[in-house]
């Protein structure tokens, strides 16, 4: 499939902006061919391990739930917008269903890590992260059914089903925003507007310096971000007195010879003896670049990556 001709489910997030993966930029560009998708070892790595588990997800689905499998993998295009498409990972069918709407379920299927867990609510409930909200209900817009279940697998053995109604409000606002974004700006070659600083510096790169007369929003920013940094000063070392604080609290009892030895841990305890905070030994591996530019100048040289960055301060 030519992701190229089309916009899909897993592209409606960066659109919107709550994709943690790629901006509605970076997408415009892919689109277009202006740039090719960023690889990462951890994208690699997670689009095998989809790949590679959805089929065994579905089946390990289907049996725990008894469940109608009736077809994987199939596309479904949007009843007046071509360009708009969906491929559903599994679909089943729904014993008892009043209407013929509703006779089939999509099913959208993934996998996730057990760290993934907290950003998962009560399962059997729409407690989702907000870019497979969005993907679900794409879906359901591009075959025009009401109902979606998210089946997800976090970590090794953790299956749990999240199911899904369709939103018209958020329904008509995917199919709103995935309009505007196809005429307005991939078919008229009009880039949407940056979403982060990495973005704006980038745009920013391709003109000369100049002096720019702030408006009374860039003028707050400007004030608010100085307040920002003064209150990070501070906190900081706020921070580093505290830490100091405790520290001198263990040193004294350590000269004193009052603490009972802990292989070479430092626990502070209440009374009850619950631990609160520790102080103990952790690896820590760092290159030596003083002793790599002594012994083996010409590797330190060739692996030394010299740029120009602008860096924005406040007067």
């Amino acid at each position: 499939m030519d992701r190229s001709k089309h916009i899909g489910s897993s592209d409606i997030a960066a659109i919107i902006g709550v994709s943690p993966w790629k901006t509605a930029l970076q997408l415009y560009e892919e689109k277009l061919g202006i740039s090719d998708p960023e690889y990462s070892p951890e994208k690699e790595t997670r689009l095998k391990r989809g790949t590679r588990f959805e089929p065994l997800i579905i089946a390990q689905y289907a049996e725990e739930h008894h469940s109608n499998i009736v077809s994987t993998n199939q596309r479904y295009t949007h009843i007046e917008y071509p360009f708009m498409a969906a491929e559903i990972d599994a679909e089943e069918a729904i014993d008892g269903a009043e209407d013929q709407d509703n006779w089939i379920l999509n099913l959208e299927i993934k996998s996730a890590s057990s760290f993934m867990s907290k950003k998962f609510g009560e399962q059997g409930t729409d407690d989702i992260p907000d870019y497979y909200a969005a993907q679900v209900t794409y879906g359901m817009l591009c075959t025009g059914r009401k109902n979606a279940r998210l089946v997800v697998l976090l970590g090794t053995d953790d299956l749990r089903t999240y199911d899904i109604p369709y939103d018209e409000e958020l329904g008509n606002y995917l199919e709103q925003e995935a309009v505007n974004f196809w005429e307005n700006h991939i078919l008229a070659k009009v880039p949407p507007m940056p979403q982060n600083k990495d973005e704006l510096r980038k745009i920013l790169d391709k003109f000369p310096g100049f002096h720019f007369k702030v408006d009374d929003l860039t003028l707050e920013a400007i004030s608010e971000l100085k307040e920002c940094k003064q209150k990070i000063k501070e906190l900081e070392e706020y921070k580093e007195e505290r830490e100091g604080r405790i520290l001198f609290s263990m040193t004294i009892a350590a000269e004193l010879n009052s603490v009972d030895a802990l292989e070479d841990k430092f626990l502070f305890v209440d009374e009850g003896g619950k631990q609160l905070a520790s102080w103990n030994r952790q690896d820590h591996t760092s290159l030596d670049q003083k002793r790599l530019k002594s012994e083996y100048p010409e590797i330190a040289e060739s692996l030394t990556r010299k740029q120009q960055i602008r860096v924005l301060r406040i007067k």
